[in-house]
Parts: structure tokens; C-alpha cells; sequence
């Protein structure tokens, strides 16, 4: 065999173990208890800052620990928002579905990690199930039902 030839199989097969490294890191299973169904929250109307600094008026909210999202998934009416609450010990970072590009939802993306106890607040235009995940923790996720 030529050199050229060993080259092409050595690049194959690097191929092969990044891509299963990048399929294994996308297909995490969820666990066992955030595939139950969770109740529907639904809250009184409440004014929170969005990442924009403009007020969003709001009645649904999901929180987010440690232990993942709460609740998800939500069912919310065309024009409303959705309010995460970062109650973890580390920073948060919503995004669209598909880790790690956000293409679901152009626009529905935080764009930067927050505190503990900061919000971020997202008005949904589009009827759909959309998906979202912690870009920071993309196995933690959820999704917002938009009728």
C-alpha cells in the first residue's frame, strides 16, 4: 500500500470516532424521572426583565434547578411568553433545539450564561412544539407548546 492509501484510512477512521463521539454526546438518555409527565403551571400574569430589558408581561414560568426543568413541558397560547428562572448552582443558558446551533427557533436563543436567581424571558410568535435545552448542559431540556 502507498503512503496516500494509509493517510485515507487513518482520516476515515478519525472520522468515524469523532462522529460516534458526537452521536453518543447527542443522544444522552433523559432520566428516569424527567420522561413523567409533569403538571401544567400556570401563573398569574407577572412583569419580569427579559435579556432585552424590555418588559414582558408573563404567566408562565419554568424552573430550573439542579435536577432539571419544571415544568416541561409547558402549553402556552400563541403571543405568550415563557419565563426560565435560574434556581441551579450554576449558570444557565436557554437555547433553541438543535444543540449547539439553535435552529429551531431562530431568535429563541439567550445568547450568554446567567446567574443564579436571574431570569430570562422569550415571546413565542409561532404555533409548534419547540425545543429547548441548557446550552451550558445540553442533556437538561424541555419544550414549550405554542397553540
Amino acid at each position: 500500500m502507498s503512503k496516500n492509501s494509509y493517510l485515507v484510512i487513518a482520516i476515515i477512521i478519525l472520522l468515524a470516532i469523532g462522529g460516534f463521539i458526537l452521536f453518543k454526546k447527542q443522544t444522552t438518555q433523559p432520566k428516569a424521572e424527567e420522561m413523567e409527565q409533569k403538571p401544567i403551571v400556570k401563573e398569574e400574569p407577572k412583569k419580569v426583565e427579559s435579556s432585552e430589558s424590555e418588559t414582558i408581561v408573563t404567566k408562565n414560568q419554568i424552573t430550573y434547578t439542579d435536577g432539571g426543568f419544571s415544568p416541561k413541558p409547558i402549553t402556552i397560547k400563541l403571543g405568550d411568553a415563557v419565563t426560565w428562572k435560574n434556581d441551579t448552582s450554576d449558570l444557565m443558558w436557554i437555547a433553541s433545539a438543535v444543540h449547539p446551533t439553535h435552529l429551531e427557533y431562530p431568535g429563541f436563543d439567550q445568547l450568554k450564561g446567567s446567574e443564579k436567581g436571574t431570569t430570562y424571558s422569550f415571546k413565542f410568535e409561532k404555533i409548534g412544539t419547540w425545543k429547548y435545552h441548557d446550552h451550558l448542559h445540553p442533556g437538561n431540556f424541555g419544550s414549550v407548546v405554542v397553540e
